[in-house]
């Protein structure tokens, strides 16, 4: 028994090629140990290596797709012309609060019009708000250059950019690093990208600095449905996604800080053939495929089909990668590479539900087809961002964690606000239970605490 332990030790501290050799035909493995073997025992193994890693294979595994960038955004000609300045070209002084919002627009409709092409903002400090992009143009932002949006008078969400109206070939990004947007604590909130009904499209080097605004940055989603009373026709079950979806995009090198925790930097609620990789919040969550928007649920027509995540990381947040469905059913999710350090989740997979608003009386469950996820990595901290709505919640904290929940909190579910600063609670949340079975993750690592849980699945929790 004892060069059995030995070799458990040496099996997490090697790599998943290394652990078939390490084990050897004498021992059992360390997925049959943790059920066979007394707790303390595997404790033992946690206390001597403080890292618990493990390829989960009670579902049948699934494939990550080696994807390439060039197969989701393909650059046009037109952005290989001799790109406008619009400093100069437009008279923008980019020094002051002044909003150039109607100077780039101008802009943007001149180089449309001439068939499409490049306007290079230059440093500076620039204000913007409701800037809606056309199909060819391509705005290339100085890494020194700073973006703030135009507030509303009329105190409404506020937009900096908008790509909708069924455009093509158009981009936003970096030049020579990533530009700054600077989002003020503004109550109706702020999206840095609204992104609709837009095809082969890029979005890359950007750096916010957020003061836990309102919406993901950014949110993309359908063209607006029409709903008019509780008859609702029947959609056919092949039409799955809306015309004004965005598809064929790419979106990438994004970093953002002092995220809300109910938002951060992307929220996909409809969308097809996207590639989102090297995206970090700190705060809130990196990649959200949460398909809620009320009237597409409604109607049935939208959705995401194709989403693919690429090397995602969360800090002190809700979670790297959160999916949930409402009544959508939705196609397939490919992530590989998704790590938390100090989140409540690296992976939170939440149910499907029938909104009691809801319109439509033959709304089911929603679900995806196929969900694969490869390669997590969760740390433990105790500034995760926590949801405080409701008693259920709390029953997901281990009891040897309780410490580092506020005795307020404990005391008083929902005490103070919608989200509270505790603990991080596990790699994985699987609550995914409408779509349980097109769920396929592989290789996780769990360190310091949450290696005594690496998984929690609310359904267990409420069993004992």
């Amino acid at each position: 028994m004892v060069h059995c332990l030995f070799r458990y030790y040496r099996f997490l501290k090697n790599t998943q090629i290394q652990r078939k050799a390490v084990i050897g035909a004498k021992c059992l493995h360390p997925q049959l140990l943790v059920k066979t073997l007394p707790r303390s025992l595997f404790m033992v193994l946690f206390i001597l290596t403080g890292t618990v890693s493990y390829a989960d294979t009670t579902q049948t595994p699934g494939s990550v797709i080696d994807v390439k960038a060039s197969e989701f955004y393909k650059p046009s000609l037109m952005q290989d012309r001799t790109p406008a300045n619009f400093a100069s070209g437009w008279n923008a002084n980019g020094a002051d609060t002044t909003a150039d919002s109607q100077k780039l627009q101008q802009a943007i409709d001149v180089v449309s019009a001439s068939g499409g092409g490049a306007i290079s903002i230059p440093a500076g400090h620039y204000t913007f708000g409701n800037v809606q992009l056309k199909s060819n143009v391509h705005l290339m932002i100085d890494h020194a250059a700073t973006i703030v949006p135009a507030l509303p008078v009329n105190h409404k969400s506020a937009k900096i950019f908008i790509l909708d109206g069924h455009v093509s070939n158009v981009s936003i990004q970096g030049v020579g690093g990533r530009f700054h947007v600077e989002l003020p604590a503004y109550k109706p909130g702020v999206m840095v990208f609204q992104i609709n009904a837009v095809n082969n499209f890029y979005i890359a080097n950007v750096s916010i600095t957020d003061s836990q605004t309102k919406f993901a940055s950014l949110s993309m989603g359908p063209g607006r449905q029409k709903t008019s009373g509780p008859n609702w026709p029947t959609v056919p079950k092949n039409l799955r996604l809306s015309p004004n979806a965005p598809r064929d995009g790419l979106v990438e090198n994004i970093d953002q800080t002092h995220a809300s925790a109910g938002y951060g930097i992307v929220q996909v609620q409809a969308g097809e053939h996207l590639l989102f990789r090297n995206l970090s919040t700190e705060g809130g969550v990196a990649l959200r495929v949460e398909t809620g928007e009320k009237a597409m649920n409604d109607a049935q027509v939208g959705g995401v089909d194709q989403i693919y995540g690429r090397d995602l990381t969360c800090r002190n947040g809700f979670a790297t990668l959160m999916l949930q469905p409402h009544s959508m059913h939705d196609g397939t999710v490919d992530v590989d590479g998704v790590t938390s350090k100090g989140c409540e989740f690296a992976v939170a997979f939440r149910p499907g539900f029938v909104s009691h608003k809801s319109h439509n009386p033959n709304l089911t469950l929603g679900s995806f087809t196929s969900v694969l996820v490869n390669h997590v990595d969760a740390s433990f901290g105790t500034q995760a961002q926590l949801p405080n709505r409701r008693r259920g919640e709390m029953d997901l904290i281990p009891s040897y964690m309780m410490k580092y929940v506020p005795q307020a909190i404990r005391d008083q579910p929902g005490y103070g606000g919608e989200f509270y600063t505790g603990p991080a609670l596990a790699a994985v949340l699987n609550d995914g239970t409408s779509y349980e079975s097109a769920i396929h993750i592989k290789n996780v690592t769990a360190h310091g605490l949450l290696a005594r849980q690496p998984t929690i699945t609310p359904k267990a929790v409420h069993k004992k």
